[in-house]
């Protein structure tokens, strides 16, 4: 039991009680750190096709949404220097987009109870704004984790291939700060 933020503390009770367990709040959890990783994949891969640097790349995709980046990044196929990287970054790109519209459904719509008349209990989902019969149970996160997890290993692949090394080997920590310091890092010398 989350005994620093439950719907105990009076310091985060919300509107309206959250009725996902703690366990249902561990799948959101990784599926927003996931997907984040997924964004930063489309950056990453925008920047390397369109051989722009962060800044430029800041300047000319902004803020936009990760559909509006995926479309660009898919653009960008066309300008990748061999078949292998072309494919890498269509699998990326489709796997993102497979999950994009359930990721959203689950970060944005209002976890609640569902009811309708002549139904025995109410069940458990996420409300969307613009189409409240679409619903999305706490059964799917598990999957939609996975899937989610695929598209950043893809993502990574597509980011390897780029730089011309090799594919299959993910990192266990992602460290970032000053970017001549490459992918080593060796605590100072007392």
């Amino acid at each position: 039991m989350d005994t620093l933020f439950s719907n105990h503390t009076p310091d985060a009770i919300p509107a309206y009680k959250l009725p996902l367990s703690d366990d249902d709040l561990i799948m959101l959890g990784r599926l927003m750190a996931y997907w984040a990783q997924v964004d930063m994949f489309v950056d990453e891969l925008i920047e390397m096709l369109f051989s722009i640097d962060y800044q430029k790349r800041v300047v000319l995709v902004g803020d936009k949404m990760v559909g509006a980046k995926l479309s660009i990044l898919r653009k960008g196929i066309s300008l990748c220097d061999s078949p292998e990287l072309a494919r890498a970054v269509t699998t990326f790109a489709d796997l993102a987009a497979a999950v994009q519209a359930k990721r959203n459904h689950a970060a944005h719509g209002v976890w609640a109870w569902y009811i309708q008349p002549g139904m025995d209990q109410p069940e458990l989902s996420a409300r969307k704004a613009k189409d409240l019969s679409d619903r999305l149970r706490p059964a799917e996160l598990h999957d939609l984790v996975s899937h989610t997890a695929a598209a950043t290993r893809a993502g990574m692949d597509a980011a390897q291939i780029a730089r011309g090394s090799e594919t299959g080997r993910y990192r266990v920590r992602l460290f970032y700060g000053k970017e001549d310091m490459g992918d080593e890092w060796h605590p100072p010398q007392k």
